[in-house]
């Protein structure tokens, strides 16, 4: 799959899981995904992604399982507040 991860997925409000590890998928990590709050799994590794992790996913908000944004060419620091 190539591409951007669509910020369509966000307006889902009962989606769970979103996984598309190992894709040709650029762009960055969409902001809007940090506002679903059924989303327990977000697995987009090994992929192209860029730019950095949004501070959105930071807020306490979420209560994400399942994390993995391995092995792509993200930038910046992770913010404790992550685990």
């Amino acid at each position: 799959m190539t591409g951007t991860l669509p910020t369509e997925l966000a307006v889902l409000p009962l989606l769970q899981s979103i996984s598309v590890p190992f894709n040709d998928l650029t762009g960055t990590i969409p902001s809007e995904y940090a506002n679903m709050i059924n989303l327990i799994q977000l697995q987009v590794h090994g992929n192209l992604l860029t730019g950095s992790i949004p501070s959105a996913f930071y807020d306490g908000t979420l209560t994400m399982q399942n994390f993995n944004v391995g092995d792509n060419v993200l930038s910046g620091q992770l913010d404790t507040r992550i685990g």
